[in-house]
């Protein structure tokens, strides 16, 4: 984890149930909120007494000196992914829940040829997604190495041999922090600037096609002087949380945001204030658990970087309507 702005420093991307009772009372205060006339540019500091509140998030093991990001579970909440970070390495960790203790993490099969960072397991559990700067052949025979997606898929024996993802969606040599929809669609964020300049990042849709992939595609409400970053999509495609810098003050830091999809398009971006986000600097790697109950996202505070998560029913119970 980083305490300064992981872009556009790219440090780390080069390297990279709350009961029932609870979450019902904070989706009504949430409801009541939004019926007070609260609309896409945030809710006030003086209401923030109503909002979610964020609790950190601890692993069921310790990592040392070493740095552990969001994880992506498996559907079953057996296996859990991860990335873990070192002195200038980056590697995706496994662990297994066995008679009721998870094992201590083992670096993941496929992992370690590169930097290998943003694990996402599908939503069916079959395949994961990874990021990794690892090299590859291109067409005509010359080997290239720059940040590209990648996938495995999950065999009786194991995690398959990591395939690169084609050009429809490695549109790019800067694609990190993708998410993958039921159907099969990646949502990414990439930037076609090199690297060392940034020119802000932009979040794509690369659409699952019956040979592949479709040519990825910016998000309509993607654009602008913001920069996007991080996207998680739901299974089903009807939201998307992801944090960006621009949108809300402080502008310089990045906060969460959230997209519900309405029809045809998306509607309006706004974002998912919680208790005290007032004193936190760039909220990002947004990550929901497999049970759609929890968000998890990192978070830099009192000096220090470390996993926080959020009950995510009030935030989907205060979707507002309309889209373009």
């Amino acid at each position: 984890m980083n305490s300064n702005p992981r872009r556009p420093t790219e440090l780390k991307a080069n390297q990279r149930d709350h009961n029932l009772a609870h979450r019902l009372n904070l989706a009504r205060s949430a409801c009541a909120l939004l019926l007070l006339g609260l609309t896409a540019t945030g809710i006030s500091r003086a209401q923030s007494t109503a909002l979610p509140a964020s609790t950190i998030f601890t692993f069921p093991w310790a990592s040392g000196e070493l740095t552990d990001d969001p994880p992506t579970s498996t559907r079953d909440g057996r296996t859990m992914l991860f990335q873990r970070e070192g002195a200038h390495t980056s590697k995706i960790f496994e662990s297994h829940l066995v008679n009721g203790q998870w094992s201590t993490p083992i670096v993941a099969s496929f992992s370690g040829a590169g930097l290998d960072q943003f694990p996402a397991v599908s939503p069916d559990g079959s395949y994961l997604i990874f990021e990794s700067d690892r090299p590859f052949s291109t067409s005509d025979g010359t080997s290239e190495r720059f940040s590209n997606l990648w996938r495995v898929d999950r065999t009786p024996a194991g995690w398959s041999d990591p395939v690169r993802l084609p050009d429809t969606v490695n549109i790019s040599k800067r694609i990190y922090g993708h998410s993958v929809a039921a159907n099969g669609d990646i949502y990414f964020m990439s930037s076609t600037e090199p690297p060392g300049k940034d020119s802000g990042w932009r979040l794509f849709r690369a659409a699952r096609t019956a040979n592949g992939y479709a040519q990825a595609e910016a998000l309509s409400f993607s654009a602008g002087p913001s920069s996007d970053v991080d996207p998680y999509i739901a299974p089903d495609q009807s939201y998307l949380i992801f944090s960006s810098r621009g949108r809300r003050e402080p502008t310089n830091e990045e906060h969460l945001f959230i997209a519900f999809h309405h029809g045809m398009g998306w509607g309006p971006v706004m974002p998912m204030r919680y208790q005290g986000d007032d004193q936190a600097k760039n909220d990002d790697s947004p990550n929901v658990s497999a049970d759609g109950k929890i968000l998890y996202f990192e978070s830099f505070r009192d000096g220090k970087s470390k996993l926080w998560t959020l009950p995510l029913a009030p935030y989907l119970a205060a979707a507002a309507g309309g889209g373009d």
